[in-house]
């Protein structure tokens, strides 16, 4: 982890804020890694990378999950009902729609 952050100035001056090509796909393999080897640091880095996603967002008009704006606020839903907070998931969602 020190290593990444130490070099996270590369990846987050990137204005790519999609799953595909950009920080929120980043924000996925954090995810996936920690939830594998139960390392929170990971998860909690996700979640901080796709805060910063839905809130840099500037095209709301692309609807699909690679590119646009459903895919970062997917993957933050997701990761809230995992964590148990339901309620934090279904605010981001209704607030979308």
């Amino acid at each position: 982890m020190k290593i990444l952050e130490k070099n996270d100035k590369i990846w987050y001056s990137n204005n790519d804020y999609s799953t595909y090509t950009g920080l929120a796909g980043i924000a996925y393999i954090f995810y996936h890694y920690g939830k594998y080897y139960n390392n929170s640091a990971y998860v909690t880095k996700a979640m901080e990378l796709l805060e910063k996603c839905i809130a840099e967002f500037k095209s709301r008009h692309e609807i699909t999950f690679l590119t646009g704006i459903v895919g970062p606020l997917s993957l933050t839903a997701i990761m809230l009902h995992s964590q148990q907070k339901e309620e934090q998931a279904n605010q981001l969602i209704l607030r979308y729609t």
